[in-house]
């Protein structure tokens, strides 16, 4: 039996119910996921499975980066566009390189929003449940 088929199955569950807050989070940690796992790939020299987890990561940068709203974020937007560039350029040179130092750069540029992202996912919950029971 495929162990990763529940796995696989509790995740498409989880995404597809998710908030969009939550959901955010859940790219962060994926792209995370995938960039540890190209390392270890790396590590272990199974160069295409490298390969194969930065092009996940990479589309996972790419469809953050692609949904930015400019009007709405602005200043905020735009950094975090250069933000995106900058990670995806990461994994790009990630995917040449042997040496894993590009890929934690990309891990520690995507903790450090993961952190504040998921600071203002609890707090945006939080204000929204308060505003909820103050409705009832």
């Amino acid at each position: 039996m495929n162990n990763k088929k529940p796995i696989n199955a509790y995740r498409t569950t989880q995404a597809n119910t998710a908030s969009r807050g939550t959901l955010l989070l859940m790219m962060y940690e994926g792209a995370i996921r995938f960039i540890r796992l190209a390392i270890a790939a790396n590590e272990q020299g199974k160069h295409d499975e490298k390969l194969e987890k930065i092009k996940r990561a990479r589309a996972i940068v790419q469809e953050l980066q692609r949904t930015l709203d400019y009007e709405k974020g602005g200043s905020l937007a735009f950094q975090l566009d250069r933000l995106y560039g900058f990670v995806n350029n990461r994994l790009m040179r990630g995917s040449i390189e042997k040496e894993p130092k590009v890929l934690e750069e990309a891990i520690e540029v995507l903790q450090t929003l993961l952190g504040g992202w998921r600071e203002a996912v609890q707090n945006f919950e939080h204000s929204d449940k308060a505003v909820q029971k103050t409705n009832k």
